[in-house]
């Protein structure tokens, strides 16, 4: 009898324990899921990426990614379209959960956590207005505007304070702001993201000069330590659909981007060539 109740006592300990292990594993398992499927979204208000048209409706490659994700994740997704200065600040005040293509910069990862895929691939480009720029060097004694707090801005004042070209920087609160600028030769130029620029420079009286620099990603960023399951979740849909030519991704590529973008897509070759006259520059203007 009694070793009839050591084996019960035995197999319930067994139980106990098994049910256990288990409720232990799906208590981490619980808390490894986001706990909201509210998320506020901040884009940078820009054409074709995310913008209101005509009719108040939000559009934009960005947005039918974000639109293809809340439907398979159940997200319940409010949207910030927004200068990139008030977005970095809504970020830091935690009054937006991510930013839907932020560049990478140094002093933003010392507090941001980006995703591991890049969403896509743009650069910086130069246009001018009536006064044609040929070079970096003709913007010496001149003024060029730049976008406050963007990633072009920090790369064009870099670039020309290493090559030590003298011009008076502008800053506006938007790409758009900088083309009126231009048009109204209120600045003789001014740089802008490539995506930005040939998808509305006919829109305007100014033109797009040879000078390219600085390829750079579009991420998502969420603050450090926070969302780091969508960040995971947003990473694993752009890399599976990065692979599938037939996906969301590509499909609203060729809508909003491809037939103004990929005539201007510039071999990898470029690049290094480019890179190489900057080094170059770069060395002759330290010896001067």
């Amino acid at each position: 009898m009694h070793r009839y109740i050591i084996s019960f006592v035995q197999k319930f300990s067994i139980f106990i324990l098994f049910f256990g292990v288990l409720a232990g594993n799906s208590e981490v398992i619980a808390q490894d899921k986001p706990d909201k499927t509210e998320l506020k979204i901040g884009i940078i208000d820009r054409a074709p990426l995310g913008f209101i048209d005509q009719d108040g409706i939000i559009k934009g490659f960005y947005i039918d990614l974000i639109n293809e994700m809340a439907k398979k994740e159940h997200w319940e997704v409010q949207l910030f379209l927004e200068p990139i200065v008030h977005l970095l600040t809504k970020l830091k005040d935690n009054k937006l959960d991510i930013i839907f293509g932020l560049a990478y910069s140094e002093d933003r990862a010392g507090w941001v956590d980006y995703s591991s895929v890049v969403i896509m691939t743009s650069w910086c480009q130069l246009y001018s207005g009536k006064g044609n720029v040929n070079s970096l060097t003709d913007l010496g004694d001149k003024k060029t505007g730049v976008v406050e707090s963007s990633i072009t801005n920090s790369k064009f004042v870099s670039l020309i304070n290493s090559l030590n070209i003298k011009t008076k920087v502008v800053e506006y609160p938007s790409e758009d702001a900088i083309f009126k600028a231009i048009s109204r030769q209120e600045v003789d130029a001014g740089v802008v993201s490539s995506i930005f620029g040939y998808y509305h420079e006919k829109e305007y009286d100014i033109n797009r000069s040879n000078i390219v620099f600085e390829p750079y990603g579009h991420y998502i960023a969420s603050n450090q330590g926070k969302n780091e399951i969508i960040l995971q979740t947003i990473d694993l849909y752009i890399r599976q659909w990065k692979a599938n030519k037939k996906s969301v991704y590509y499909t609203s590529f060729e809508r909003w981007i491809n037939n103004e973008y990929s005539i201007f897509v510039i071999p990898s070759w470029i690049w290094k060539l480019i890179g190489s006259i900057l080094a170059v520059l770069v060395i002759v203007s330290l010896i001067a």
